[in-house]
């Protein structure tokens, strides 16, 4: 059981830094007017070829004002504390389906009135979802009460070392991340 758990665990790691490349620049926040200052504006590169000077494009800023960088990690931080509120209220909320006994969730594919409440959801969602909460230090074992880690299993094929696309699936149709 500890091998299958080391096991699962580096799938989680490995999983977590897929997402983290291809989540790079989708997760948004504000910082203070006083970062604004350190930030240079860098001269482009020497082009192969003259550039052509654009009349319009020549009298923008070279900085935007007032210019608001993004806290990434805070958003993501943000939005992983409120997807994964199975209490939270609002339009399409809670998003996260979590099973009554605890021991499965997911999230439908899309946040509409007529969701299908399917507490066994795909593992892009729910798998990744969790390994990027970790990326940003918020521990799923115990995020509002619940662990999260710990169902992931569900969608782990030990024998195959595939991850399915639905819990418990032993198949991989379609969607898989292959070890």
């Amino acid at each position: 059981m500890q091998a299958r758990n080391a096991a699962l665990k580096r799938h989680i790691r490995d999983a977590a830094a897929i997402l983290g490349l291809l989540c790079w620049a989708l997760i948004p926040c504000r910082v203070s007017a006083q970062a604004t200052e350190a930030v240079a504006v860098a001269e482009p590169p020497a082009a192969a070829e003259p550039q052509i000077v654009v009349a319009r494009v020549e009298k923008m800023p070279r900085l935007p004002q007032p210019l608001e960088l993004i806290d990434w990690r805070e958003m993501a931080r943000r939005y992983y504390r409120v997807v994964f509120d199975s209490r939270a209220e609002g339009p399409g909320l809670p998003a996260v389906n979590l099973a009554a006994d605890g021991k499965h969730f997911g999230f439908d594919p899309y946040l509409v009135p007529e969701r299908s409440r399917d507490p066994r959801g795909e593992a892009h969602a729910c798998v990744l979802g969790v390994a990027g909460a970790s990326l940003v230090d918020i521990d799923m074992k115990s995020l509002h009460g619940t662990d999260w880690v710990e169902p992931t299993i569900e969608w782990f094929d030990g024998r195959t070392g595939i991850w399915s696309n639905r819990p418990g699936s032993g198949r991989a149709i379609g969607h898989v991340v292959y070890e």
